[in-house]
């Protein structure tokens, strides 16, 4: 009788695992659907590195829609409900608004957008700014005798990630120094102040990828003309602001950030209910870095340091 009981309760065991194996995503018998929209080069490459990435990784079947203008939401609606998709996968704020009017109640995770809102929509969201202890970690390398980081942000679009920086610059020792503005007529004000700051040397200025706030035509040369003047840090997230002048800037790995997005939706069950809350920033990051600009603030880079920068501008033939 013991024997009976014992074979009926291996028996029990692997049909729970059964059913919670059949429950998974990874073994879900649907698709998961990748939606991105159709761009033009440059652009093209990113979303192109991306896709890669989630489909190198991916544990289970993908379809991809690619989308425009013309293409309406019930239309994506009905494309989901007759391929049997099972999650999403949505690629840019184009396909995330577009995903946020479906019908039917799926995983659905959005990226490859540089910001993100949270909404009401349950959906996880994973921004391509960069996570701010990278680029704290990195300034610290740099020159560690920053004791305070300025950012002027526009909290529309960027209070979520403010928050997050918050809450890392405290474990750097880091006086994260806040100032929000919604336009470049504002912004320029807090960057005058700013930059005639009585302690330059302990200042570093934290400039984010938002042309509502950092113009290339007015506020950019003008940070970048006072900050060299009076040899002040600045960093950035924007690979484009280190070509023109700007000290650093960690910048996503795209084939990276589809990784991410892949694991994430492979392992969506499973993840805790705060993910799904607010956005999170990519983690995996590239480092560009202006050898002229560093030069000037005294920092010395050696070949070595040089050759695990994935990027150094002035760029050479």
């Amino acid at each position: 009788m013991k024997h009976h009981f014992l074979q009926l309760g291996i028996l029990s065991l692997c049909v729970s695992a059964l059913l919670l194996a059949l429950a998974s995503p990874a073994h879900s018998q649907g698709k998961v659907a990748i939606i991105m929209p159709e761009v033009r080069a440059p652009y093209k490459v990113i979303f192109d590195d991306i896709y890669d990435g989630i489909v190198e990784n991916l544990n289970q079947q993908s379809i991809s829609l690619i989308i425009n203008k013309e293409v309406k939401s019930s239309t994506v609606d009905g494309w989901i409900a007759n391929m049997g998709i099972s999650a999403i996968i949505a690629l840019g704020p184009a396909a995330h608004k577009s995903v946020s009017k479906i019908t039917t109640e799926l995983p659905v995770v959005s990226g490859a957008m540089m910001t993100a809102t949270p909404d009401d929509q349950d959906s996880l969201k994973v921004a391509l700014s960069p996570e701010p202890a990278e680029l704290f970690d990195q300034l610290s390398t740099l020159n560690d005798n920053i004791s305070r980081v300025a950012v002027v942000y526009n909290p529309d679009r960027y209070q979520w990630l403010i928050n997050l920086a918050q809450k890392k610059a405290l474990s750097y020792g880091i006086d994260l120094l806040t100032y929000k503005a919604s336009n470049v007529k504002q912004s320029a004000k807090i960057y005058d102040q700013l930059l005639a700051d009585e302690k330059p040397q302990s200042l570093a200025i934290w400039l984010l990828q938002d042309r509502t706030i950092v113009d290339s035509k007015v506020v950019l040369p003008f940070i970048l003309e006072r900050s060299w003047q009076r040899s002040i840090m600045v960093f950035s997230s924007s690979l484009g602001h280190v070509k023109k002048g700007v000290l650093f800037c960690m910048y996503p790995d795209n084939r990276a950030h589809g990784k991410q997005l892949a694991q994430i939706i492979d392992n969506y069950y499973q993840l805790p209910a705060r993910v799904h809350k607010d956005p999170m920033p990519t983690t995996d990051l590239l480092m560009a870095i202006n050898s002229r600009t560093a030069a000037h603030l005294g920092l010395d880079l050696n070949k070595s340091d040089l050759r695990k920068i994935d990027v150094v501008f002035p760029l050479t033939n």
